[in-house]
């Protein structure tokens, strides 16, 4: 029997979205590791930042970074380096989105085109950052080191739809996260979800999200499963066979794992 691979958004899903907590999720984590399922981090987080993240976690699998714009595992597979992966110490990395250099050139042409007060995330001061935030000043730092994307705050929410028309008018596009507005090449977390599918070899897929910017993860897998993003409330997302899934943040990712993995599928 094919066995599955399952993909997991983090802030909001995995993780609590005000605490940054995956106590309630564990269960399921222990879960996956004893039936040899393989779990996907995916976030709009840099790579320092999942590098983190996957320490607390103990997390060992491959993961997506940057909103899809860069895909990252572990070295030393029997199979050797996949096509595209560039070693980096004890990753192999892909990158799929533009140029740092690229996206911060973009952001001034916003500025000048809309008007727009825009404060790019990499290039703000740490204090200022932290400040925001709620960052300590060693997470702040690590939220600044981007490769392919250039969040960002805006100080008048009016100004959106002109920098989202004038950001598609060359090439680009903008995402909103939790915090932040994401500038992004054209590569999103469905994109390199199935990249990662692609070195699989036909594994049955499963994606767990809660937001918006979720959606092209859903509708690259087989079984995608929304979390609520608070008790009785789910983001409004089309997606064909979702699954809500009636629990928010690590309580919903607990869920929709023991729904996979024990076959019930409760929640179409």
């Amino acid at each position: 029997m094919i066995g599955w691979t399952v993909f997991s958004d983090l802030h909001g899903t995995l993780l609590d979205r005000e605490t940054q907590d995956s106590g309630p999720a564990l269960p399921a984590l222990k879960a996956l590791r004893r039936s040899g399922t393989p779990l996907v981090l995916v976030s709009s987080k840099s790579l320092p930042d999942m590098l983190a993240v996957r320490r607390r976690l103990g997390h060992r699998g491959a993961f997506i970074f940057e909103n899809g714009g860069g895909v990252a595992l572990r070295a030393g597979s029997p199979a050797g380096r996949p096509a595209g992966f560039k070693a980096e110490g004890r990753l192999w990395i892909r990158m799929f989105g533009p140029s740092r250099e690229n996206l911060l050139g973009a952001i001034e042409s916003l500025r000048r085109r809309t008007g727009a007060r825009i404060a790019e995330v990499g290039r703000m001061p740490l204090k200022e950052l932290a400040a925001r935030t709620g960052f300590s000043l060693e997470r702040a730092e690590r939220c600044r080191q981007r490769r392919c994307s250039a969040p960002f705050f805006l100080d008048s929410p009016r100004d959106l739809p002109a920098v989202r028309r004038t950001a598609g008018e060359m090439g680009f596009k903008v995402a909103h996260g939790g915090r932040f507005y994401h500038l992004l090449g054209s590569a999103d977390k469905g994109t390199a979800a199935k990249a990662v599918l692609g070195l699989l070899g036909g594994a049955r897929s499963a994606a767990l999200g809660d937001a918006q910017t979720d959606i092209p993860l859903l509708r690259a897998v087989d079984r995608p499963y929304l979390v609520q993003q608070a008790p009785g409330v789910w983001e409004p997302i089309r997606v064909k066979g979702l699954r809500r899934v009636p629990a928010p943040g690590p309580q919903g990712f607990r869920l929709a794992v023991e729904d996979l993995l024990e076959g019930s599928d409760s929640y179409r």
